[in-house]
């Protein structure tokens, strides 16, 4: 994960994580579990913020249109976030039809075609 990105409502940022790693990963892991076991988040995971980001610097502020919402999710969960994608990455290619090729690594619209 990218240092410097915005935290969420907590504002624990990346760098925390980072640098107390090796003693927060069993309270994460243990966080991770129990929502596989219930099938909820904690509220600190479910929880984000979205705010408007200027679109650049040569637009006029007051426009509405030069603005542009993004949301900032908790750092918890983004950790969660990526060890899944991560991890289903592996096996997307193995699951999904071939006639599918958006979003998988390694396919494009000519395989596709190709593979008919």
């Amino acid at each position: 994960m990218k240092n410097n990105s915005s935290p969420g409502i907590d504002g624990i940022p990346t760098e925390f994580y980072k640098f107390f790693g090796s003693r927060l990963k069993t309270y994460l892991m243990e966080s991770y579990l129990l929502s596989f076991e219930t099938g909820h988040l904690t509220l600190s995971q479910q929880r984000g913020m979205i705010i408007l980001l200027h679109k650049g610097k040569e637009l006029p502020r007051e426009d509405l249109g030069n603005w542009r919402p993004i949301s900032l999710s908790n750092t918890d969960y983004k950790i969660l976030a990526k060890a899944l994608a991560l991890h289903l990455n592996k096996v997307v290619g193995d699951i999904i039809t071939t006639d599918q090729s958006g979003f998988i690594k390694g396919r494009n619209i000519s395989t596709t075609q190709r593979n008919r």
